[in-house]
């Protein structure tokens, strides 16, 4: 850990730099980012959320703020330097691994380079508030979806969300495969029919864990 603590120390003067965002819930802060670079390139320097907070949506929240922010700066392209454990995650919001780089913390080890391409479809740009309003436990939540097979879902539509589906006074939804939130504020009742939801990134099928006429409310 010794190792790490310079490569991920936050420089004071880079925070007065360059953007950096931090996830509020309550007062209490779950994660953060940092951006750095001018257009058309830029850099993701840090993205980290508490341990116990992995898997929960958080990181998902602070990816989909800083690729909308990035490309409302004016940039083209975000690229990142990750850990190898957290390749997938940013797979799955739409990088793609363009190289090998040596890593700064531990000697003789490379890790994955990834770039996110902004004039993709994908990236949307209506996410730039995520920041400043706590969501879980207040209004939503986030519920994990329940991975089905080809044969399970028989007769039943396939309900493709790609690009994404939001409502308003819902629920966000963890596809189980991939763990990527592909539903957001999202009310399954407003759906005719009951069908299974693919994600749009690892193409799996998900179902909900309650009936879309059951579906939970939460307080605030």
């Amino acid at each position: 850990m010794e190792a790490c603590r310079a490569p991920l120390t936050v420089d004071p003067e880079a925070i007065a730099k360059y953007p950096f965002y931090v996830l509020d819930e309550g007062g209490t802060i779950t994660g953060f980012y940092g951006l750095s670079g001018q257009p058309p390139r830029g850099e993701i320097e840090f993205l980290f959320v508490e341990p116990e907070s992995v898997r929960s949506g958080r990181g998902q929240r602070l990816a989909r703020h800083f690729l909308a922010l990035a490309r409302s700066l004016g940039f083209a392209e975000m690229d990142v330097s990750a850990d190898a454990f957290a390749e997938n995650f940013y797979v799955a919001m739409g990088a793609v691994r363009i190289a090998e780089v040596p890593s700064d913390a531990i000697p003789n080890r490379l890790i994955p380079r990834l770039r996110f391409s902004l004039l993709a479809d994908r990236v949307t740009a209506h996410h730039l508030s995520d920041l400043h309003t706590a969501h879980p436990g207040e209004k939503m939540a986030t519920i994990p979806m329940i991975p089905v097979g080809t044969v399970t879902t028989l007769n039943r539509s396939i309900l493709l969300t790609e690009r994404g589906m939001s409502g308003s006074e819902g629920d966000d939804f963890i596809y189980s495969h991939c763990g990527s939130i592909m539903l957001e504020n999202f009310d399954p009742s407003t759906i005719r029919g009951n069908p299974v939801y693919q994600c749009g990134f690892c193409e799996n099928n998900n179902d909900l864990p309650f009936t879309a006429s059951g579906r939970r409310s939460v307080s605030g």
